[in-house]
């Protein structure tokens, strides 16, 4: 989310799905909502209890009137302007990841990916475990 929003999370809030099906760990279902610098807001959810016939993971993004959709990293569309374009890629991405970081290591280069952006991925992933804990949302805050 961090790269869609490119701004850095400062507040999440998580619950759960409560059921007495001992089949059904609560945290094997999960909405998430992390609040941006800049604004923005992404939800994600997490789900164990999903059909199968679904890509398993979607993501979508709106914003300026657009959205983009994809579905598993694979495929999937951009809507503006009531026009459709598909989309299609080869793969989830893997491979241009692994090619980014040996590449950045062969010439000197930072990482791909900052360390402070990994640090609040983290940051927000234990928050998100606290929320779910106190039922209340969480402040994001990383020493500069």
């Amino acid at each position: 989310m961090q790269y869609f929003t490119n701004a850095e999370p400062v507040k999440v809030y998580a619950d759960c799905i409560q059921s007495k099906n001992k089949k059904l760990k609560p945290d094997d279902n999960i909405s998430i909502i992390v609040k941006f610098s800049n604004g923005s807001v992404g939800n994600l959810i997490y789900v164990a209890n999903g059909d199968k016939s679904l890509p398993k993971e979607s993501i979508e993004v709106f914003g300026a009137g657009k959205v983009a959709v994809i579905n598993d990293f694979k495929d999937g569309s951009f809507h503006a302007g009531n026009k459709t374009r598909k989309l299609k890629s080869s793969g989830k991405g893997h491979q241009q990841e692994i090619i980014a970081f040996l590449t950045a290591l062969n010439e000197g280069h930072g990482s791909p990916i900052s360390f402070r952006s990994i640090c609040l991925t983290t940051l927000t992933t234990f928050k998100i475990i606290d929320s779910l804990k106190t039922g209340l949302p969480q402040e994001i805050h990383a020493n500069s």
